[in-house]
């Protein structure tokens, strides 16, 4: 946070207050997330790389791929494509996104959540 330019106090009163409400825990001088807060990143990291990983697509290539719009008309990538891009970008996540019901559940958790990606049925 310092490097984007946050001050010294903002970053304290944000540590803080992360941890006070359980988003991150705080042990031996080292900050990591709360295990509740894991499937949330998980989730949001998936939603990142499919925003990275997708490209232009015809009208013709729609069956099966997760779009996100505003990015054009058609843009977005296939389910395998992503899950191979989840499995190459994530360390922490690997085995978590190599499993083909927690991948799905994440894909179908976004869709609900109404941030901008969904599934296309196939035709």
């Amino acid at each position: 946070m310092k490097k984007e330019g946050y001050h010294e106090k903002e970053i304290s009163r944000s540590i803080d207050q992360s941890i006070k409400e359980g988003n991150i825990i705080e042990s031996k001088n080292r900050i990591s997330v709360s295990l509740p807060r894991m499937e949330i990143i998980r989730r949001y990291l998936l939603l990142n790389i499919a925003a990275n990983y997708s490209a232009v697509l015809r009208s013709d290539q729609l069956a099966g791929k997760v779009l996100l719009p505003g990015y054009g008309p058609f843009f977005g990538i296939s389910l395998n494509k992503l899950a191979d891009a989840a499995i190459e970008c994530s360390t922490i996540f690997k085995s978590s996104y190599a499993s083909s019901s927690s991948f799905l559940s994440d894909v179908n958790w976004l869709s609900e959540k109404g941030h901008p990606s969904y599934l296309l049925k196939s035709s």
